[in-house]
């Protein structure tokens, strides 16, 4: 998450700020700098201890991340001890989430096996300091740290994701753009290689002609439509995306008590109603071909039509618990007898 700041000075400007002589104008401006980064970011949990004591510092390490705290109550602001409760949430959840454990992963980048002690690629232990410190010659921004293995955090946003996070001031060009590249390539997946793809179109190409005579086309191209409709779809069904990639194209709200419904899809775009059925000629959608009444006839399928057309009762039903629960059946003598019955019971089955 990139959180910009309004009226935020150029990089150029803040860094002759920041390098200015401490006896000049400007040493307001670096001391509240210093304050301000002070409270957003933290490297210790000196200010969440109620009486810090060694004993206090050296249990830090000794809590795991199978704690329930996890899942214990968000402190209010309401409470009169709203304080002291989150201090308590703060300190627990750093002491779980945020302190650094060596484990495999540190070492697998290392060559060098004849030492005791090989170096963490995650730069851990981190050097300790005293007091938050700006490098008059680099502009190097030190924050304070007294414990060398606690990754930085913000004590309100620890509080409301309750897992491990990582906090940093972006205050130059160069560091905006190596962080904007790290956040694009972590929630993005990679594209398809290129003998996949191959696979993906043959495998594409034999299923349209196995379904080629079961289907009447108008022209030439209307043939030619279909088929790179097809390849398309095929490509597009395997192509793997990510949580945050798929959060964004649902533009799905959804709460404890109930869910938001989807009018748009961007990879299946409605710009019309379906009342008229020649109208899916135009829609650049994927459909399955399914059995109809008898195995002769065929009908096209389509899973975002079916949840769009889903029965009233089922309107609470969210599109993925749509997907993932219920399916089409065809009507048996037993389903005629049971809705003869009782009329109000619905034709769809959950798995």
């Amino acid at each position: 998450m990139l959180l910009w700041l309004a009226n935020s000075k150029h990089p150029h400007e803040l860094r002759e700020l920041i390098l200015d002589d401490v006896s000049s104008k400007h040493f307001n401006f670096r001391q509240n700098l210093i304050n301000y980064l002070e409270d957003i970011i933290k490297e210790d949990l000196d200010d969440f201890q109620n009486n810090t004591t060694e004993s206090d510092t050296c249990n830090i390490e000794k809590h795991n991340r199978t704690s329930i705290s996890i899942c214990s109550p968000i402190p209010l602001p309401t409470d009169s001890n709203f304080e002291e409760q989150k201090r308590i949430a703060v300190r627990t959840l750093a002491s779980e989430n945020q302190v650094h454990r060596h484990t495999s992963t540190c070492y697998k980048n290392t060559r060098i096996t004849t030492t005791d002690n090989p170096p963490c690629r995650l730069r851990y232990p981190k050097q300790i300091y005293d007091d938050t410190m700006i490098d008059a010659d680099t502009g190097e921004i030190r924050m304070k740290r007294s414990h060398p293995m606690i990754n930085n955090f913000n004590e309100w946003l620890l509080l409301a994701c309750r897992c491990n996070i990582d906090i940093k001031f972006i205050w130059s060009g160069s560091d905006t753009k190596a962080l904007v590249y790290y956040i694009s390539d972590y929630i993005t997946k990679k594209n398809l290689s290129f003998h996949d793809c191959n696979a993906l179109i043959y495998k594409a190409v034999e299923n349209f002609e196995k379904n080629e005579s079961r289907i009447n086309y108008t022209d030439a191209l209307d043939k030619s439509r279909r088929f790179i409709l097809r390849c398309f779809n095929t490509l597009a069904f395997q192509q793997e995306i990510s949580a945050v990639q798929l959060k964004e194209k649902q533009q799905l709200n959804c709460t404890t008590n109930e869910y938001d419904s989807i009018d748009e899809l961007p990879f299946h775009i409605l710009e019309s109603s379906y009342e008229n059925d020649g109208q899916h000629e135009d829609q650049n959608e994927s459909f399955e071909l399914e059995s109809g009444v008898d195995e002769n006839n065929l009908v096209l399928c389509n899973k975002r039509i079916d949840y769009q057309l889903r029965p009233k009762e089922l309107d609470d039903v969210c599109l993925y618990t749509f997907y993932c629960e219920y399916r089409k059946a065809k009507m048996t003598t037993f389903d005629n007898y049971l809705l003869q019955d009782d009329p109000a019971q619905t034709p769809l089955r959950r798995r």
